[in-house]
Formats: structure tokens, sequence, C-alpha cells
């Protein structure tokens, strides 16, 4: 192969991935619209991707965000598949806005969300990152992250308002009458032990319903999904479930009680009791 047919070549592979990554978008969008995760054992799209599809945790949440912004903005999946924008910066858009939009409590007019995507077309990662912080000022954050050093410990990243800066500040110092010159990893380390050995439902006496099941299903959802055969492995958003729904006569015996996340909570009731039924419940 000569240098110009390699070229060649990868260009026409290069635009296929585009495209094909369009489509991939479109749907990972429309399997998050329609729960598909749920049915899967899943409590959450970005669960469902990683484990099922092999992504790893940052590519599963830059497509997730695209996908989101490109249901609202289709023009956007052109520009990705012409190659004008890309999956990174066209994902951190999405959660600039998302930010923004959390912060105000007001939705950014899709005119604006345009405008910003016109702005950091051909622009890397580092440039769009600077439009952004300078668009959304107030909630340009750093991104948190946490990583493994090494087989026993891991590198946290995060950002503090002032109220806890002092509260750490003034645990460190508590804690030097146990531990002189405590650092700052210890003091946070020592903290959240104290935290969860107080506070987690596993470690309590307690006899009370919740408790009992949450002990029983050792802290874990327990919707294990009909086709894939999965337990689902959410562990936070955990609500009380009735097997049989009290609407068809089911009971509060804790034989008829399960643990499950939100998720699984929605979608059985959506299952057993049909989501017409469902929402004229909401409403």
């Amino acid at each position: 192969m000569t240098n110009e047919e390699l070229e060649t070549r990868l260009a026409v592979l290069v635009q296929e991935e585009r495209r094909i990554t369009r489509e991939v978008l479109t749907l990972i969008r429309e399997a998050d619209k329609r729960c598909l995760y749920r049915e899967r054992g899943f409590p959450n799209i970005y669960e469902w991707l990683v484990k099922s599809y092999g992504y790893s945790q940052s590519a599963a949440h830059r497509r997730i965000q695209a996908a989101r912004l490109v249901e609202m903005i289709p023009a956007a999946g052109e520009k990705l598949a012409a190659g004008e924008l890309n999956l990174s910066t066209v994902a951190q858009v999405q959660s600039a806005i998302q930010r923004e939009e959390k912060r105000t409590g007001e939705r950014i007019a899709r005119e604006e969300k345009e405008s910003l995507l016109s702005q950091i077309e051909g622009k890397t990662f580092e440039q769009t990152q600077k439009i952004l912080a300078e668009e959304f000022p107030e909630s340009s954050v750093t991104k948190e992250s946490l990583r493994a050093r090494n087989a026993t410990e891991s590198k946290l990243t995060i950002v503090l308002e002032e109220e806890c800066v002092r509260a750490l500040k003034r645990a460190r110092e508590l804690l030097a009458h146990v531990l002189p010159e405590p650092s700052y990893a210890c003091v946070i380390g020592r903290v959240l032990i104290d935290f969860v050995n107080k506070s987690d439902p596993l470690n309590s006496s307690s006899e009370n319903r919740k408790t009992l099941l949450l002990k029983r299903a050792r802290g874990r959802c327990q919707f294990v999904s009909p086709t894939a055969k999965r337990r689902c492995t959410a562990r936070t958003y955990l609500e009380i479930d009735h097997i049989i729904p009290r609407a068809l006569g089911g009971t509060d015996d804790l034989e008829n009680l399960r643990i499950l996340c939100r998720e699984h909570n929605q979608h059985e009731a959506d299952r057993i009791l049909g989501k017409e039924f469902m929402q004229n419940a909401r409403h």
C-alpha cells in the first residue's frame, strides 16, 4: 500500500466512522427514551452502555450527552457526520447547558444552543472549554475525577465551596488530638468511615421495615431481568415495592415487599398496572 492509498483509505473510513457515529447516537437516544435499559436489568442508560457494549465510562457519557443534544438540534448530527463538530465538544456543550439550566432553573433557548454549536465548529476540546466558560461563567466547573493510582490507592480531584473548606480544616484540627498533623486525605477518610458506620442501614440494629428489607436485599435493587437474567446493580435511590401492587390486593407483609431502584420500581408499575393507569395516578 502506497502512502497515497493509505491516506485515501483512511479518509473513506473516517467518513464512514462519522456516519456510523451519528447513527449510534440516534439509537442510543431512542433506547434512552424507551428506557430499554430497565428491561435488561440496568438502572440507567449509562450502565447499560458500559456493561453491555464495552464503552469506557467517559465514552458512554460523551455519547449520551451528544445524543441528547443532537435530538434537540438535528443539524448537530449533520455537522458531526461532516466532521465540522466532534463528539467530545458536542458532549461538552450539552453538559454545560445542563449545568446552567440546573443553576438558573430555566431552559436555554434553542437559538442560544444553535449559537453555541456554531461557535465551537472546528474547535478543540480546550478551545471549547474556554468558550463555554465565557458563556456560562457562574456554572463553569472543574470536572470531578476519581482515578486509580495503583491497586490500593485512588486520586480524587474535587472543587469545594468555602463552607466545606472551613469544615474540612476544622475536622483536621479536631482529628489532630488523635493523629498528629493528619493529612486531608486522612481526615476525609475518617469522616467518611464514621458516616457510613452510623448511617448505613446495613450496619443498623434497627428492625424497622425498610431496614429489614435493605438487609435482606444486601443494599441493592432486587430486580432481575427476565430476558438477560441479570440483577440490577443500583445501590442508590432504593425504594420499597409491592410485588403484588396494592391496587391488585397486595398486602404490606414482608413477603410481598422488595427493594427496587426508582427506575425499576417505575418499570414494574408500568408493566403490571399499565402506563396509562400510572400516568393517570400521577395526575
